[in-house]
């Protein structure tokens, strides 16, 4: 059974029996702000799976890596099984040594943009485009829900092209 915190008109629900010093508001506010930057309008149920969210919020960030789902895939998608939703995992002890399989970081804040990334373009793949797109989020990119880009934004976006394309071109373990 899931444990429910409410922090900022959010539903958390976590498997731990109650999130550690500021961990609802720091990822109720990282979800606003990311939601906000790439106009998702309809931020859907939020699960945190994992029992290092009941530590501090200090500490979390030194948790890596964490991983994340915002609905179904292609796959899922193909067979019928069409559904959104916002969960993130993370690891229970940090893993060093852990090579990064993105550009951007791999922690809570990144993860929460690249499945913002994946809500506000549900067709998007991954690949140097969708690292572009979520590194660019991390960056202050702001994707209006219609219309041109700002200048701002192309700008930002332009040079999380060069780095992520070189990124993906340079590892060979990318997904």
């Amino acid at each position: 059974m899931l444990s429910k915190t409410v922090c900022a008109g959010l539903e958390l629900h976590h498997e731990v029996a109650r999130l550690g010093e500021g961990v609802a508001e720091n990822v109720a506010n990282l979800i606003y702000l990311y939601a906000h930057h790439a106009s998702v309008g309809d931020v859907p149920p939020i699960t945190l799976h994992g029992l290092a969210w009941q530590k501090p919020w200090a500490k979390i960030g030194a948790f890596v890596p964490v991983s994340g789902n915002a609905g179904s895939s292609f796959e899922e998608e193909a067979r019928g099984d069409v559904y959104k939703c916002l969960a993130l995992e993370i690891p229970d002890r940090v893993s060093p040594g852990w090579t990064p399989a993105h550009v951007y970081p791999q922690n809570v804040e990144g993860v929460i943009a690249h499945q913002m990334t994946h809500l506000r373009w549900p067709r998007l793949q991954h690949g140097s485009e969708f690292d572009a797109r979520a590194l660019a989020l991390l960056r202050g990119a702001k994707f209006l829900a219609r219309g041109r880009w700002s200048q701002a934004t192309q700008e930002i976006v332009r040079k999380a092209r060069i780095e992520t394309a070189s990124f993906w071109r340079d590892d060979t373990s990318a997904p």
